[in-house]
């Protein structure tokens, strides 16, 4: 982090960091599409994250979730596994794709975005059939992108000082259903 905030007030990062820290600026919507490898994101992509999420320019400054620079804009996880979708439900083989996509959307919400429940395209290896009516379902959620509710997150006033929701606050997310 020291290295990105000295990056960041010398104006000094790499080249290809700093086009990909322009792209998330310009955007108005963002998509990570990958594999969920291991139970979670590829390592590449958490690379890219740890390398173009940097303090004081997505983050940073009294500037985060709600309020972050990317707030106003919509972010979208589509992943694929060789799975049937129950494999990755509450009661699945592989747990619930919620709790292992939580750290995505909770980095992408971290920066401002307004994310929206992730698609999920499985069987992957099945045949075309299965592809064909995987890009068919994927085509049809991303009609509702701009109108689709944000998942629930909370607000700065659900929290003490302490980063724990206050007294009588439920929890809204998959982290917090257990408290």
């Amino acid at each position: 982090m020291a290295e990105q905030a000295n990056a960041f007030k010398n104006e000094a990062f790499a080249a290809d960091i700093q086009a990909e820290i322009e792209l998330l600026q310009w955007c108005d919507a963002l998509i990570l599409q990958f594999p969920i490898w291991w139970f979670g994101m590829p390592a590449i992509l958490k690379g890219y994250m740890d390398r173009v999420f940097v303090p004081g320019v997505t983050y940073g400054r009294g500037k985060w979730y709600e309020i972050g620079p990317m707030a106003g804009k919509r972010a979208l996880v589509s992943c694929t596994a060789d799975c049937g979708p129950v494999g990755y439900s509450p009661r699945g083989r592989y747990g619930e794709l919620g709790i292992l996509l939580w750290p995505v959307h909770t980095s992408l919400r971290f920066i401002g975005f307004d994310v929206l429940e992730p698609v999920y395209t499985g069987l992957v290896s099945a045949g075309d059939e299965e592809r064909k009516a995987g890009l068919a379902a994927y085509a049809a959620r991303l009609k509702g992108f701009e109108t689709d509710q944000p998942m629930p997150f909370h607000t700065e006033d659900d929290y003490a000082d302490t980063y724990t929701l206050k007294p009588g606050i439920k929890g809204k997310t998959i982290a917090q259903w257990g408290e």
